[in-house]
């Protein structure tokens, strides 16, 4: 069954877009947050499968993909943004370091171990968003 399931999907970009939508829903059904490793392993596919999509310029293909990840970061991005403040800046700096140049400031106003630490994000690239 599952070797035709993945027959299947490597010949019809239609039905892995379907299989990844039954990730999602799969996810919201049990409670699992979605990652691109939980899609990977529903899929049972891997990291050189995606590869070999790509060269073979599989682009259907690739556009699923793209999409599903899209979905991850949009969904996780969501969780964290919901969550405390240390949480979110936590996850945000080492999520999108590289896209937005981001960076923790740590500033303490003093040394007497009494007033509170501020921690913010700041973007070092030139071009600020």
């Amino acid at each position: 069954m599952q070797n035709e399931k993945l027959r299947t999907i490597f010949n019809d970009a239609k039905v892995l877009k379907q299989e990844l939508v039954n990730y999602f829903t799969h996810c919201e059904t049990n409670k699992e947050i979605p990652t691109k490793l939980g899609m990977l392993i529903y899929l049972d596919i891997t990291e050189s499968t995606i590869r070999t999509w790509k060269q073979k310029k599989r682009n259907t293909f690739l556009q699923q993909i793209n999409w599903a990840h899209s979905q991850i970061e949009h969904l996780n991005l969501q969780r964290y943004l919901t969550s405390n403040a240390n949480t979110s800046s936590w996850y945000l700096e080492r999520a999108y370091v590289n896209k937005y140049h981001l960076s923790t400031k740590i500033d303490i106003k003093s040394n007497d171990n009494v007033a509170p630490i501020a921690i913010s994000l700041e973007n070092k690239g030139k071009n600020k968003c």
